[in-house]
């Protein structure tokens, strides 16, 4: 980050590390990071470098706007995401405000999420903001910073990828989102949105700051360490316990292979569990509980780690993450957990992200209550 300007410059040599964050952050959900790698560096081809502008040095008065994909994630594969789509939802809220959009900000921090908005800021000569409002990938519209903090997704401008729109105005986020799956179910089970219009003053308040640079940081550890020929896994779980200007605990749970996965769309929701095995106990296992993102792991009747934290399945030799959809029988995996942002873990967030917010039958015990540190 350059101190005088707030701002560094993204490149296409950033774009695997960046990808790998983001994977990391998505929890298993988010959508196929492939995708929008692929994406990303098209429309890095045209225009090679982004601005990426630190929160703090964004002016209170610059109009921003959320960009991301909504829908079940495994539909995003077929039915790739539209920058075109993106880019009229963009015109579409600047005709709607009659306020000029000053700069682009991620709905969320995992999976495809992190790079569409990149390739959109691009498409549109836009700069985007080193933040987000989530820090991760959550399944709900609502589940976000904006939302905790009081501010309201609408209006949310739902473009499909024939650049078909539909704009949702309520005054509660929750029926705001309630109301966007049955246009996204009418739009074939994902769509393109933006949301959140925000001020830099709102921006300041409420995003989860630095994101950008925390993927691209993940991603660095990693490449590092295969290039060191050291353990990948081991590499991550030192770099969140010991850097960075927010140090968090992480843990590796378990290792064994996919034994079982169970997982349908149901209402623009991948929901569902997985079982992962010990390849030498097979009557050793840990269960995943599913919608869209890993929401829970236990390992027989303890918990091991639970949401907001974030739960991730990574290759257990390349420690590369794999989403949901993406998981196979017989794959041999890693389970790792990170902490939370500190702004996900207080009570007024719990109430929307943590596990009573996803019906799960236990509270919130933060990551690091959980296991030695």
């Amino acid at each position: 980050m350059n101190t005088e300007t707030g701002q560094f410059i993204l490149r296409p040599g950033d774009i695997d590390a960046l990808v790998y964050g983001a994977s990391f952050l998505g929890s298993g959900g988010g959508g196929d990071p492939y995708i929008g790698r692929l994406i990303l560096m098209r429309e890095m081809e045209a225009a090679p470098a982004l601005p990426v502008i630190d929160p703090a040095a964004v002016p209170d008065d610059a109009n921003i706007i959320g960009i991301g994909a909504v829908g079940a994630p495994s539909v995003l594969i077929e039915r790739l995401p539209n920058v075109d789509s993106f880019v009229y939802a963009l015109k579409r809220v600047e005709q709607h405000s009659g306020k000029k959009i000053d700069a682009i900000i991620p709905i969320e921090a995992g999976g495809i999420n992190a790079t569409l908005p990149l390739a959109v800021a691009l498409r549109a000569g836009l700069p985007v903001i080193d933040a987000d409002g989530m820090g991760r990938a959550f399944p709900e519209t609502q589940m976000m910073t904006f939302s905790i903090n009081g501010y309201l997704a609408s209006p949310l401008y739902l473009v499909d990828d024939h650049g078909d729109c539909t704009i949702v105005e309520t005054k509660d986020n929750a029926k705001t989102d309630r109301w966007i799956r049955s246009v996204i179910d009418a739009m074939g089970g994902a769509a393109m949105a933006a949301a959140y219009p925000l001020t830099g003053k709102m921006l300041k308040a409420a995003a989860v700051r630095n994101t950008i640079s925390t993927q691209l940081n993940i991603g660095r550890t990693v490449y590092a360490a295969r290039h060191k020929k050291r353990d990948p896994v081991k590499a991550l779980v030192r770099h969140f316990r010991d850097h960075g200007t927010e140090p968090r605990f992480a843990a590796s749970l378990f290792t064994g292979k996919v034994s079982d996965r169970n997982i349908k769309i149901d209402g623009a929701f991948n929901i569902g569990r997985l079982r992962i095995s010990d390849m030498r106990n097979p009557d050793d296992v840990c269960r995943i509980a599913v919608k869209n993102e890993n929401l829970i792991v236990r390992q027989g009747g303890k918990v091991l780690a639970v949401v907001p934290d974030i739960i991730t399945v990574v290759d257990a030799d390349s420690a590369d993450p794999i989403t949901t959809e993406n998981l196979k029988f017989g794959q041999r995996v890693k389970v790792i957990a990170l902490a939370a942002p500190d702004v996900l873990r207080t009570p007024k967030a719990l109430a929307v992200v943590g596990p009573r917010a996803f019906k799960l039958k236990c509270d919130y015990t933060q990551l690091e209550d959980l296991h030695d540190r």
